[in-house]
């Protein structure tokens, strides 16, 4: 039994160890990173911050790393695969951002509404009955605009 289970470990350990060194060869490397890129496409809508921290991180080992790796072994066209696959991605990103700015974007419209439209603060100081120049008295502020 004990002797099964440091088996088991061996046998995970070096299956880790093997998946974490990346793609072994140029063709599987070019599957890899199509498959990153089309995962990453089909569920970017659903990724956290953690989960975009750690497709970044995977997207340089295959811009960096792997890349280097089988550059000598990639011909013309694999090349131009793999710029395809870094726009690609590059789109999901943009695409992401650009619905994160729009919600954030009606998220203080919608604030902004909540509030008032007049959200001018002098105007808004004017309706209380305080004048400019009572905050600089008061505040003893009016060596400033000398």
């Amino acid at each position: 039994m004990h002797n099964k289970f440091i088996y088991r470990a061996v046998i995970a350990t070096a299956i880790i160890l093997f998946c974490s060194c990346g793609p072994m060869n140029k063709d599987k490397y070019l599957k890899q990173f199509e498959a990153f890129v089309v995962e990453t496409e089909q569920n970017a809508d659903n990724y956290s911050s953690k989960d975009w921290e750690k497709a970044n991180d995977i997207f340089e080992e295959f811009t960096d790393d792997w890349y280097e790796r089988f550059a000598q072994k990639l011909d013309n066209d694999d090349k131009m695969q793999v710029g395809r696959y870094v726009a690609r991605y590059h789109k999901v990103c943009l695409t992401h951002a650009i619905k994160g700015f729009s919600s954030a974007a009606s998220m203080l419209e919608g604030y902004a509404e909540e509030m008032g439209e007049n959200l001018d603060p002098f105007q808004q100081m004017k309706q209380a009955g305080i004048s400019i120049e009572e905050i600089v008295e008061e505040h003893d502020i009016s060596d400033l605009f000398e």
